[in-house]
């Protein structure tokens, strides 16, 4: 049974609940695609350091006349053994500095809890149209959460979360492929 301080009006709460899954929304797929973006930047990072390193062993323990035709043309094997050595500890420092593995982790996180909220807004329970206090409070009280323990968008990120948020929302409505409506906006972009 459920008492009438347990209900609280619906056009507030309603309105209200509304905003927290549109914007929910759009910092799922802001924390979504920064994620990606992340993850890429690591990998890449990863497999440059990878490579360097396998390179430089390649070379280290070969001898120097085997070491002539993998270093490049008119380069002495053991210098390019120092270039290589200094360029993958740069490397390694880069990948230490900007920890795009774990701004990738971070926003994977947030992504979650974004969504959980998002779905918690979108399912809400209400008893005769009206919205059990319980129930949004439950909502404000994640929503509040993820924005204390997410990470946070820079204005410049968000703003091109927000415009991918909306070609991604024009692209599902209308049935066309993401892709295509990017490269369409890209293109339309360069020609202006």
């Amino acid at each position: 049974m459920v008492l009438n301080e347990d209900l609280i009006p619906t056009t507030d709460s309603r309105d209200e609940i509304r905003r927290i899954a549109k914007v929910s929304d759009m910092l799922c797929t802001g924390h979504a695609y920064l994620r990606d973006q992340y993850q890429t930047r690591a990998l890449l990072l990863d497999l440059l350091v990878l490579l360097s390193s396998t390179w430089l062993v390649a070379l280290a323990f070969v001898s120097p006349d085997t070491a002539k035709p993998l270093a490049p043309r008119n380069i002495d094997p053991m210098l390019w053994i120092g270039v290589l050595g200094v360029f993958t500890f740069a490397l390694s420092i880069v990948q230490s500095k900007v920890d795009w593995k774990g701004r990738s982790d971070a926003h994977q996180r947030s992504f979650e809890i974004y969504a959980e909220v998002k779905g918690l807004a979108h399912h809400m329970p209400q008893h005769d149209n009206i919205i059990l206090k319980t129930n949004c409070n439950e909502v404000l009280v994640k929503y509040d959460l993820a924005a204390l323990v997410g990470i946070h968008i820079t204005e410049k990120e968000f703003l091109k979360a927000k415009k991918r948020h909306k070609v991604e929302g024009m692209a599902e409505r209308e049935g066309f492929n993401l892709r295509l409506v990017s490269l369409i906006q890209r293109n339309q972009r360069l020609s202006c």
